[in-house]
């Protein structure tokens, strides 16, 4: 087992809590500057959400699975052997 995280991190954080303390100074700072990047990274994923790209890359993925629920109702035979030659693919550590 590793070291343990000295105080002003998120992990010393969670140790002082653990151990019903206080959490001293440097480790509230360690868990606020946490807050704040997780929330800048959820802000920033809604901006790209909305985005023209992102509204592509759905259509693509909607269609994407159509066509492939389509393949696998309406034409189970080809499905059936595309499977397998994927599994046998990803056996050999192919793509």
């Amino acid at each position: 087992m590793g070291a343990l995280k000295s105080c002003g991190s998120l992990a010393a954080y969670g140790r002082h809590l653990k151990a019903g303390e206080e959490p001293c100074g440097l480790c509230v700072a360690a868990r606020e500057a946490s807050k704040t990047r997780s929330q800048a990274r959820v802000t920033e994923r809604r901006q790209v959400r909305g985005s023209a790209a992102w509204m592509y890359s759905r259509v693509q993925r909607r269609a994407k699975t159509r066509a492939v629920t389509w393949i696998r109702t309406e034409h189970p035979d080809v499905w059936k052997a595309f499977w397998e030659q994927a599994k046998q693919e990803m056996k050999e550590g192919g793509s």
